[in-house]
């Protein structure tokens, strides 16, 4: 939302300095400039998922950068536009409108991502304060995207937050729910699984993330056998809980049924 201010300003700017070489009046100019440059902003806006997506498939997680490197060069356009309309040379004006560029979608992301409020957490409070504020934030941005119906931007957010810090849970399990939500049951367990492997999890949370792949894999999978190496785990983790009691339970219906069949 803040590239449609940015986009209003620019095209006001360039609508003033531009009238004096055009038919019709500076305010008229200012008008068709500001809504031009704020169409314009909404455009690339709009365009950078798509653009993600299709450089996903043909390069896998190069798609937030392909994204990045397309608002840069979309801002480094309205800055053209304003600096040559002010009369700059083209090859300075082109240079500054990169750098110019590059530097909009620095400051837009350090802003709008979250790594400003954690870097800020991290001078208050310390490095452990902006490693687990930056994963909230970025956690909370996925949550918005997928409610946006923007789940590819969402899981791809996930799948960073887990390569960052392979330690934390919710990333994993956030991903999980987000991959059942599309139907990609598949996916859904392997990322449980992969949180069992490499997260930090406690007594209850190992429980509950068996659960899950039990779950799936009785239910929408329609092959609770699947789940049997998961439970044999947690009974071994687990072996005088309750938690293992209710795996042996399981276990012991699964070996039921194999028989029947």
């Amino acid at each position: 939302m803040l590239g449609m201010p940015f986009g209003a300003i620019a095209g006001i700017v360039w609508g003033v300095f531009a009238s004096a070489d055009l038919v019709g009046g500076t305010l008229f100019w200012a008008a068709v400039g500001a809504f031009s440059f704020v169409l314009f902003m909404d455009v690339q806006l709009r365009l950078i998922g798509p653009i993600g997506r299709i450089v996903n498939r043909l390069f896998p997680s190069a798609g937030g950068l392909a994204g990045l490197a397309w608002e840069a060069l979309a801002v480094g356009v309205v800055f053209f536009l304003v600096t040559s309309v002010l009369g700059a040379p083209l090859v300075p004006a082109v240079g500054t409108a990169l750098g110019l560029g590059a530097g909009y979608v620095a400051l837009m992301e350090y802003l709008l991502c979250g790594s400003a409020g954690s870097d800020l957490s991290k001078l208050v409070h310390g490095a452990g304060a902006f490693s687990a504020g930056r994963t909230r934030d970025t956690l909370s941005h996925a949550e918005a995207l997928a409610q946006r119906g923007q789940v590819d931007e969402a899981a791809a957010l996930l799948l960073e937050s887990i390569g960052r810090e392979p330690g934390r849970a919710t990333p994993y399990l956030r991903l999980s729910a987000l991959r059942m939500q599309e139907e990609e049951y598949d996916q859904a367990v392997e990322l449980l699984r992969a949180a069992l492997d490499r997260a930090r999890l406690g007594d209850e949370e190992e429980a509950f993330v068996v659960r899950r792949i039990y779950e799936t894999c009785a239910g929408p999978l329609a092959d609770p056998a699947r789940a049997t190496k998961d439970l044999e785990w947690l009974v071994e983790r687990q072996r005088n809980s309750a938690h293992a009691t209710w795996a042996r339970w399981r276990l012991r219906e699964i070996r039921r049924g194999s028989r029947d069949d």
